[in-house]
């Protein structure tokens, strides 16, 4: 079994390497790596921004943004033909003809795609690092460990979209169909479900309190109605998108390059909300985001052994 699967894992990764729309997606990641690290580097300089955060921090939460729209198509790209492609040529029963099992199939491809992404991702880290040095950008000793850490976490949500997409290809019989149904979930999570979750906070606590009886309220009021009612809204929002790949991803990786979303209660009792800039330290950040790394986890093993059953259970005509 030791024998097939690495015979297969060297075909799944052979082929992936070779495979120009991994490429093509590669070099869409590469390129917004290098322009989100030249343009925040750029708008730093000209804004002279008087935040408190280093500059580098500012480049990794760019490069942290680009990740959240980039690493999902990775992921899709990766796992959409995994097996509907090998149906499609006939090639699937070429390899479930040899003496193999069917969970070893399954294994290879995931197994294949986690090395290439985390070739890719590491590859693109290193790129961003030498771009940033490259302008001139200073770096300290636990700026390796943010990377390392943000890498590990940009791997893990991008094969929770493999996952995902595995598992519709295994059930497809034409990798056209797996591919939409594919890119139909990434953009459930990245368009539909952030509007429809604002949509319910507005249904749940109705419009902001907007000054229409400004006659009735001073300034400091209606900030402080208005600060109290953006927070319900977020947290409502928030709270649908709990089992979001990018909103899990989003708050994960923000504390790790000095920026985290607050909403305080100052003294008075008004309300301020908003992204709090300055150091953290990024394992006490990760140990407060567990429940978010639990997410993400559950992505690849709840996707994957269906993923196993349905494959298993299935008999290729």
């Amino acid at each position: 079994m030791v024998s097939g699967l690495s015979v297969l894992f060297r075909k799944e990764f052979s082929d992936a390497l070779r495979s120009r729309r991994f490429w093509v997606v590669v070099g869409i990641f590469l390129a917004l790596y290098v322009t989100q690290v030249y343009f925040v580097y750029q708008n730093f300089r000209l804004l002279q921004t008087s935040t408190g955060v280093r500059l580098f921090l500012s480049i990794g939460q760019g490069i942290a943004e680009a990740v959240q729209l980039a690493a999902p198509l990775l992921g899709v790209a990766l796992g959409f033909a995994a097996v509907s492609g090998e149906r499609e040529r006939g090639t699937l029963r070429l390899i479930l003809a040899r003496p193999v099992y069917r969970d070893t199939v399954v294994t290879s491809k995931m197994l294949a795609a986690l090395a290439v992404t985390a070739f890719s991702m590491t590859a693109a880290s290193l790129l961003a690092v030498a771009t940033a040095a490259f302008l001139g950008v200073g770096m300290e000793a636990g700026d390796v460990l943010r990377l390392l850490v943000f890498t590990l976490l940009a791997v893990l949500y991008t094969m929770a979209y493999y996952s995902i997409s595995l598992f519709i290809s295994v059930l497809s019989r034409r990798s056209s169909h797996s591919l939409l149904l594919s890119l139909g979930v990434w953009a459930f999570f990245t368009i539909v479900l952030p509007i429809v979750a604002t949509l319910v906070a507005y249904a749940v606590i109705g419009p902001p309190p907007l000054p229409a009886n400004a006659t009735a309220l001073n300034v400091t009021q209606i900030g402080e109605a208005y600060a109290n009612w953006t927070a319900k809204a977020i947290s409502i929002s928030f709270s649908m998108q709990f089992f979001s790949p990018n909103q899990r991803f989003s708050d994960i990786v923000n504390p790790i390059f000095g920026t985290r979303f607050t909403v305080r209660t100052e003294e008075g009792g008004r309300v301020t909300i908003g992204y709090e800039f300055g150091e953290f330290n990024p394992l006490e950040e990760l140990a407060r985001q567990w429940t978010g790394i639990a997410v993400l986890l559950l992505y690849p093993a709840v996707f994957l052994t269906a993923s196993y059953m349905a494959f298993v259970a299935r008999q290729e005509k």
